[in-house]
């Protein structure tokens, strides 16, 4: 099975576009090196599954946030906001499973989704798990994401089941161990999240133009004063720097994938002085547009 791009296609709600091989097998497997690919808040129906195979790395869902060495991993639960972002500065990588719980659920109207894959959706204490290699069920489903990836990667004989098989064991691990493990995530982080949402859907359909505090306020329906409280609390960094952030990546997208003059790279992603779109390449890529180029 062919191994897919770490490039994070967002549509125009800010979920990750994900394309499977195939409707009828929906997974994706990722072999990923977060000082090459970005990873951008987002978020997908998908079920996520990940290891970190060199480094560490820091994952973000907008509730809470873990570091996760060498050896460890986690599950993100179908439509919890989240990020990942390199720790160790010389190196972080990982392997990642992305697939739709319909791989292991079948139809909305069948047993196994009912008893074991809408529970897991709907318990809102679950927005992720963190497999510690010090837990030895932690460490069997380490072990059967590692087997998985390989698994996709070699296409063996029957492939498909062995897979399927793999996911719903772990699954039914998630299930069975974590609803009395883990705290319920409040209303009051349930409601930031949403409107953090829609500030971030905002900012997908709206880079190129100019973009200040009160169109974000706006969009979630609250005041200025609380769209700069709830964004940083979510997000970590206040609005308009994460505008800034976005709109670089943006620009190193297009500076990879086109032929677009530097100028009129900035241009597209907002930028209307070109001086401080370089200046502020630079800052943060490190090194200028056209070097990047």
């Amino acid at each position: 099975m062919k191994l897919s791009s770490c490039n994070i296609k967002l549509d125009n709600e800010g979920k990750e576009i994900v394309q499977h091989k195939s409707a009828m097998f929906p997974i994706s497997f990722y072999d990923d090196n977060l000082h090459i690919d970005k990873v951008p808040w987002h978020w997908h129906d998908d079920f996520e599954l990940l290891i970190v195979t060199e480094g560490s790395i820091l994952v973000k869902t907008g509730i809470r946030e873990f570091k996760l060495q060498e050896g460890e991993g986690c599950f993100i639960n179908s439509e919890i906001l989240h990020t990942v972002l390199p720790l160790d500065k010389d190196c972080a990588k990982l392997h990642s499973l992305v697939y739709h719980p319909r791989l292991v659920g079948g139809s909305r109207d069948q047993i196994i989704w009912h008893k074991y894959i809408q529970p897991i959706i709907d318990n809102n204490s679950i927005d992720s798990v963190v497999f510690h290699i010090s837990k030895e069920w932690n460490q069997h489903i380490i072990n059967q994401i590692d087997s998985i990836w390989h698994i996709l990667l070699e296409e063996v004989p029957g492939y498909e089941i062995k897979v399927r098989n793999e996911l719903s064991d772990i699954l039914f691990m998630i299930h069975n161990h974590c609803p009395g493990e883990l705290k319920q995530i409040s209303q009051k982080d349930l409601r930031n999240t949403n409107r953090v949402k829609k500030m971030l859907e905002y900012i997908q359909n709206n880079y190129m133009k100019k973009i200040i505090v009160a169109d974000l306020a706006r969009c979630s329906v609250i005041s200025e004063s609380e769209c700069l409280r709830c964004f940083k609390e979510i997000i970590g960094i206040p609005p308009i720097q994460y505008v800034k952030e976005f709109r670089i990546q943006k620009a190193t997208e297009l500076l990879k994938t086109t032929n677009m003059k530097v100028s009129d790279v900035g241009f597209a992603c907002g930028f209307q002085d070109m001086s401080y779109f370089a200046k502020t390449f630079e800052k943060l890529v490190g090194c200028t547009p056209s070097k990047y180029s």
